[in-house]
Order: structure tokens, then sequence, then C-alpha cells
């Protein structure tokens, strides 16, 4: 299980690795006051070949598809995003179990509230951390509708609980109006009843997401 995501570890690394300030470059000391913001800030313009300060990107909504730590199925995490507010939003993630197929893999969906703590300009593009607080639902058999906080499902199948988490996320201009979106998140769901199930887990479900999209 850990092979599968090594990879989303080391694309965290380096995306907080290329976000890193550029070194100050004494010689451009003397250019005026454009020349105080880090190369890393700066669009470069191949008309005027002048750079300027990157302003911070908005982003709406997107739509990411990945894996998680958690589910071992066929079918991949699916992620939508809302975006209301330039600091908050909504989002949703999991397989589509009950809606796009009916398979019986065991796998958790995540639902929560995400507040961006910034967005930093980088080198390649915007680098956003985010929190996030919600809930989780753990499913070992088909889907059955619904959520069940204070139990399990009549079939012992699934339930719900808490889950907090932290997540990275970069974008990239693709267009204008439209970015590429990548993200690694980490987070924990709080499952009391989850050892009541009919195969019995932890109440304590962490899990590791890497997922990439598109936003506008």
């Amino acid at each position: 299980m850990c092979s599968r995501f090594i990879p989303a570890l080391v694309a965290g690394l380096l995306i907080a690795i290329s976000a890193a300030p550029a070194p100050a470059d004494p010689a451009s000391a003397a250019d005026g006051p454009s020349a105080s913001s880090s190369a890393k800030d700066l669009d470069y313009d191949h008309v005027s070949g002048r750079g300027r300060v990157r302003p911070e990107r908005r982003n709406f909504g997107n739509l990411r598809v990945g894996g998680n730590s958690f589910n071992q199925g066929s079918h991949p995490d699916l992620c939508l995003e809302l975006s209301p507010l330039r600091f908050l939003s909504f989002e949703a993630c999991g397989t589509g179990s009950g809606f796009l197929h009916d398979d019986p893999d065991p796998e958790m969906a995540h639902f929560a509230a995400k507040w961006r703590i910034g967005m930093f300009p980088t080198s390649f593009g915007w680098l956003s951390p985010q929190v996030s607080a919600g809930f989780a639902e753990l499913q070992i058999d088909r889907d059955e509708g619904g959520f069940v906080f204070d139990g399990v499902s009549p079939s012992r199948g699934s339930t719900a609980g808490a889950e907090v988490g932290f997540s990275l996320q970069a974008m990239f201009a693709l267009s204008p109006g439209w970015e590429w979106i990548l993200e690694v998140k980490l987070a924990a769901a709080y499952l009391p009843y989850a050892p009541d199930l009919l195969r019995p887990h932890d109440t304590l479900q962490p899990t590791l997401t890497f997922t990439g999209g598109v936003g506008f």
C-alpha cells in the first residue's frame, strides 16, 4: 500500500522545495523598487522584456482525480471543490459508489470545508496551504445511501465521523481563467463505531491523498 503513495510524498516535497525563495541578486538591488520582488514573484512579459508582480490567482472550482491510502479498489478518487469565497471552499471526494458504480470495494469518502491559509506566488505558479474540517464515511460494502454517525448502517457496512486535514495545493496557469491543480492532503477521521463494522476497523483512520485536475 505504501509504495502506491511514495510518488505523492515525493510530489509534495518537490512542490515545497520549488516554492522556497530564490537568493537575492545583489546586482539587481539598484534597479529600482521592482527589484525588491523575488524573481519567483514575477511573470515575464516577453513583449516589453520586463517582469511584473504576479497577482494572486482566484480559483472558483476544480475537478480532480487521484487516489488515497485507504481506497484499494479499481476506482480512482474523484474530488469536486467549489469556492464561493477567496478563502473558503467546500469539497467532496470519493469513488462515486452508489452513483458512478455499485461495486462493494471498501472506500473512504470525504466531505469538508477548507480554509485557505494563503496563496503564495512561486516560479511555477501558486502554492496554497489549506486546513479542512468535515466528516468522512467508511464503507466496506455496497453503498446504502445516507450517513450514519451514531452507529453503523443496518448491514453493518458503513459508518461516519468527524475529520480534520491539512493540504498543499499547487496551481499552474493553463490559459486565461483556467488552471492545472495538484493537491496532496493528509487527513485523520475519528470513527467511534468503526470497530462495530462487519469487518472491524480502527476508530482513528488517517489517509494520504494525491489528486490532480483542472480548475477555473
